[in-house]
């Protein structure tokens, strides 16, 4: 089958829109439905219908870092699709919205926020580079008034973009 390879010039988030259910008969959507999810790739909540009643469209998103080749598996089969990329860093809400995203990830009770030792640990893991000191001024500035628990807006408000105020 075809294999697509989209090259991050920045860093992205690489949406795949594809045919999940096809009204004429069998979808076309080229093995992507299994072959997607199985190579990492997430899916997401909302995807287009572009007016088309006949069709039905499922979206697959992966973030790729700057200068990393995203690879699509081979296509088995018919394919109707479409590959979308956004730069992540385009905007400060398209950051926020990235964020916002990995926090979700992070927060696996729902709660609308993460405790400030999974921060930690988040931190060390991810910024290996970042001593405890660094680490501790970046938990402090998270949690200002020291509950322990680290609310989404917060972190975003106060590390993320600067803003004296959660």
């Amino acid at each position: 089958g075809t294999v697509i390879t989209v090259t991050a010039s920045g860093a992205c988030r690489v949406y795949v829109v594809v045919e999940a259910e096809y009204k004429g008969g069998t979808a076309r959507d080229g093995g992507f439905l299994q072959s997607l999810p199985q190579t990492g790739w997430r899916a997401e909540a909302a995807a287009p219908s572009w007016n088309d009643t006949n069709s039905t469209m499922k979206v697959f998103s992966l973030k790729a870092v700057e200068g990393a080749e995203v690879k699509l598996p081979p296509t088995v089969g018919d394919v109707v699709f479409s590959v979308v990329v956004v730069n992540i860093a385009s905007s400060s809400d398209r950051l926020a919205d990235e964020l916002r995203q990995a926090f979700r990830s992070w927060d696996r009770d729902g709660q609308g926020g993460i405790r400030k030792e999974d921060l930690d640990s988040l931190l060390t893991t991810l910024c290996p580079a970042l001593d405890d000191a660094g680490r501790a001024a970046v938990l402090a500035e998270a949690d200002p008034r020291g509950t322990g628990k680290i609310s989404y807006d917060e972190f975003v408000s106060r590390v993320i973009l600067g803003s004296p105020g959660a």
